[in-house]
């Protein structure tokens, strides 16, 4: 019986340093996107209007994801949604949309679906 425990919480503890492992490898994931994100958005000149995007136009994606999502569970409260962020930057100076494109390293157009 002692070992039979023993054998139980020595798994537990397996178990519990992988779970640690996994989640520090996902925060240091996107912490790295997060600042190529900043980074690229810091350089990236405005399609429309030739402004810089910058952090603002990040903060303001942020929020009009944030809005567009409370929007849809509000419209659709029984539905539980996977989704996968397609807006990330909105232009400070015009309000011109993008989406970031990882594997290109840059902001493209934004095109609701």
């Amino acid at each position: 019986m002692k070992n039979a425990i023993m054998g139980l919480l020595g798994c537990c503890g397996f178990l519990a340093i992988v779970l640690i492992i996994f989640m520090t490898i996902g925060l240091v994931a996107f912490r790295i996107q997060l600042f190529q994100l900043r980074s690229f958005a810091k350089r990236f000149p405005c399609a429309n209007c030739g402004t810089i995007l910058g952090i603002k136009s990040l903060e303001l994606a942020d929020t009009e994801w944030e809005r567009q999502l409370e929007e849809m569970r509000r419209e659709h409260s029984d539905v539980k949604f996977k989704i996968v962020r397609t807006l990330h930057a909105i232009c400070a100076n015009c309000g011109t949309k993008y989406r970031f494109v990882k594997k290109d390293r840059t902001f493209v157009l934004y095109e609701a679906d």
